[in-house]
């Protein structure tokens, strides 16, 4: 019997080359991507609400947050003047769980003033709109890498009523906030 094989040698290069392909972050988020549930959580603004979303890592990645924001109408409404002016105001703070205990390990204030219309870390975003007119456009809210486990953002809106007169003015119907793998490309 013949130790090293045609057959032997290109299985164990298989399983080398797939041991390594695990281990780059790209193929992990990629992969992440079309497996794993990633859920669109509404995030309506100026009513003072909170939002909680889950997020669970099974696997060592980065993650980024966006807030989403769908247009009625995109190419009518959109605005950039108009878009400068709505008094986006929010914060969130994110927990690893870990027997029963809550650890914070990421938080952030955002207003206006972080840039946070059309402009800086803002890219369409692949989603089910209300009206074939409509579009969305995400904003990058930061990033972090988890590792296996269990964690929680938590967004508190800080925006005043007023908000919602701005939000209509530039055609806004729905914002929301979306946790998922993410690797970008240009560092």
């Amino acid at each position: 019997m013949k130790l090293f094989t045609k057959k032997r040698i290109a299985f164990v290069l298989a399983i080398a080359a797939v041991l390594a392909l695990a281990q780059c972050d790209l193929l992990r988020v990629w992969g992440s991507q079309d497996i794993g549930h990633h859920p669109e959580i509404d995030f309506p603004m100026g009513e003072g609400k909170q939002i909680s979303y889950p997020v669970r890592s099974w696997i060592d990645k980065p993650y980024a947050m966006f807030l989403i924001i769908e247009y009625i109408n995109y190419a009518k409404s959109i605005d950039y003047k108009t878009n400068k002016e709505i008094p986006f105001s929010f914060s969130t703070t994110c927990y690893r769980i870990e027997n029963g205990k809550e650890t914070v390990f990421f938080q952030r204030k955002y207003s206006k003033k972080d840039e946070l219309y059309l402009g800086g870390g803002w890219a369409l975003h692949e989603h089910k709109p209300h009206s074939p007119d409509s579009m969305t456009w995400s904003s990058g809210l930061g990033g972090f890498r988890l590792p296996y486990g269990t964690y929680r953002c938590d967004f508190k809106d800080t925006s005043t009523p007023e908000i919602k007169d701005y939000l209509k003015k530039a055609g806004v119907v729905r914002t929301f906030i979306v946790i998922w793998p993410y690797e970008p490309f240009i560092y």
